[in-house]
């Protein structure tokens, strides 16, 4: 704070987390409290090159703020020590290529619901220009469909809670097959992660 008052800059510290990422900083738990910025970078998937900021404090502004990017490579344009050419990295919105497919017909009991679900939610809550989603594409985050689509086929087809959010996973999936929306991070293996963003296929 003495650096920053004298010579009127921001001072940008880099810490760690430990081993288990849900306690937060590495150190003593004094050490959150006395910044006034806190912000956490992390991959988005265990399955993705992604990665994830969290705004997890701000003294001055909201919380839980986040966004996704990925990291793009940057020549310097100068010879280092070992006679390589240098390079850095930069965050960089992820590209996307809309696909040209024609939407599939949903087929099976559930995926149908959780079209319409999901289509409903997109409308009334969906959120403009998420860091990560196509500009101009209103989107809703995965976890927020999830629960429900789960609420819905325990209402409507008895299923318990644990079978219900199994078959809401799997509903959603086959909706993202069927190419009538679109999810980013997703898996290599094409699957919706924890940290998706879904919106629909023009």
């Amino acid at each position: 704070k003495k650096i920053q008052t004298t010579k009127k800059c921001l001072i940008i510290l880099v810490h760690h987390s430990g081993k288990a990422t849900d306690r937060g900083l590495r150190g003593h738990s004094s050490l959150i409290g006395s910044l006034e910025t806190s912000i956490e970078v992390r991959a988005a998937s265990k399955l993705s090159e992604n990665k994830k900021w969290t705004l997890v404090k701000s003294k001055d502004s909201a919380s839980n703020v986040n966004g996704i990017f990925v990291l793009k490579e940057i020549c310097l344009n100068k010879i280092d020590e070992f006679g390589k050419m240098s390079t850095s990295c930069a965050p960089a919105n992820p590209s996307f290529s809309q696909s040209a497919d024609a939407p599939k017909k949903l087929v099976g009991k559930y995926p149908p619901t959780a079209f319409k679900i999901l289509k409903q939610c997109i409308e009334e809550q969906g959120q403009l220009d998420v860091n990560g989603v196509p500009p101009g594409q209103a989107s809703v985050a995965y976890n927020q469909v999830i629960e429900l689509v789960q609420n819905e086929f325990v209402k409507s087809y008895g299923l318990s809670q644990t079978k219900s959010k199994e078959e809401a996973r799997d509903a959603l999936q086959r909706v993202l097959a069927a190419n009538r929306c679109k999810g980013f991070p997703v898996s290599d293996f094409k699957k919706f992660t924890e940290d998706s963003q879904i919106w629909l296929v023009a």
